[in-house]
């Protein structure tokens, strides 16, 4: 679970991004004073600090404490500090969620880039499928799910696991999940007919099938 520390005194924006994030999986801890800034880190681990302007003085005292976690400014304070991510106001949240992606993707370990299955081949850094010499046209969550499920091929992949999985790639895993996995499977079996199944299991999770 993608955990968030959000640093803001503005109610209507903490109400908000608490509301929206909740929604879309992540598990939010609002402060509003500097003092609980390092006392909620020294007594809990988060993903990512969410940073009002009027805060952002606190963020050098995060980093000589000692925590790496990623950083993103909501604003355009007066000063700016080096390795800290900024996104200006007013902001959707299709923006923000590109912008904390983004942090995700700098920070998680290094991945296989390329998965080997019988006759498909995943580039998982450029997002590119190939089936047979086929290219498979496959938008970027897509080829995560197909990711999570190759490195476990033949075996169930639970919704928890590819929850992990997701976040470890820099997606939020959320109740869209189930559309992309319906397009994945149409997409799958256009290119390679029967060959390669996405299975679901019910109450267990899904299975990458290759014949």
């Amino acid at each position: 679970m993608i955990k968030v520390l959000l640093v803001t005194n503005d109610s209507a924006l903490e109400r908000m991004l608490f509301v929206t994030l909740t929604i879309n999986g992540l598990t939010v801890v609002p402060v509003g004073l500097m003092s609980e800034v390092t006392s909620s880190l020294n007594n809990d681990s988060f993903n990512a600090i969410l940073v009002d302007e009027n805060f952002s003085d606190i963020c050098p005292l995060i980093r000589e404490k000692g925590f790496h976690t990623p950083i993103l400014v909501m604003g355009n304070p007066s000063l700016r500090f080096e390795g800290i991510d900024y996104i200006s106001k007013p902001f959707e949240f299709p923006e923000l969620k590109m912008r904390m992606n983004e942090m995700f993707r700098r920070k998680r370990p290094p991945m296989e880039n390329f998965l080997n299955l019988g006759h498909m081949t995943i580039d998982a850094a450029k997002s590119i499928v190939m089936i047979k010499d086929r290219m498979v046209s496959l938008g970027k969550m897509e080829v995560a799910i197909l990711v999570s499920l190759a490195r476990k091929t033949g075996k169930i992949v639970s919704k928890e696991k590819m929850r992990m999985d997701l976040e470890a790639q820099g997606h939020f895993f959320n109740t869209t999940i189930f559309h992309h996995i319906k397009n994945l499977k149409r997409k799958l079996k256009e290119v390679s007919g029967e060959t390669l199944q996405i299975k679901s299991v019910t109450g267990e999770g899904y299975q990458l099938l290759i014949e």
